[in-house]
């Protein structure tokens, strides 16, 4: 398969795991997040050459005060390098893009405070690909995100949406 500005492919946590871990005070609420296969998360990449769309979202739940959830849901585009053609393949990502939440709060029975918004923000990744086949592989990353935006600010804190996520999933050229 094609690499550089030929490659073509699609990956996903579809057939795997992500752990997603927040940052800052939203940490010490929510804590981090386990995901299966599309129990609690999904997340899809297409890369076309050098450029990489990331999409998805993750659910975390408050680890301290009232019951709820944090859903985070970034759509990004990057610029990727990979290193050349072999078994390991490893890659550098970095990118901006819209960062979507919605934070749910009970707060009484079966009422719940719902806060939605969205924010620019930006991501940094580092990733390995093992290939399996020759256009089939194991994908394994590590991705920093922050959202710093007005909205975020005002509706999350003072620090936005500050998150890591590890992704466990594949990788398929064509």
């Amino acid at each position: 398969p094609s690499s550089g500005w030929g490659e073509r492919g699609l990956g996903s946590t579809l057939l795997g795991v992500s752990v997603t871990s927040m940052r800052g005070d939203l940490g010490e609420t929510f804590g981090s997040s386990l995901g299966i296969s599309l129990w609690r998360n999904f997340w899809l990449k297409a890369r076309y050459g050098w450029l990489e769309f990331i999409g998805g979202y993750q659910k975390l739940s408050r680890d301290t005060g009232p019951s709820g959830s944090l859903f985070v849901y970034p759509f990004t585009a990057n610029v990727v390098v990979a290193f050349p053609e072999a078994r390991f393949r490893p890659y550098l990502g970095f990118g901006g893009g819209a960062y979507g939440w919605e934070s749910q709060v009970r707060v009484g029975g079966d009422a719940q405070l719902e806060t939605p918004g969205w924010s620019p923000g930006w991501n940094a990744g580092v990733g390995l690909e093992y290939y399996l086949r020759p256009r089939v592989s194991f994908d394994v990353a590590v991705r920093y995100h922050q959202a710093t935006g007005p909205e975020a600010i005002s509706k999350l804190g003072p620090e936005g949406l500050r998150f890591t996520t590890i992704w466990f999933g594949h990788y398929v050229r064509f």
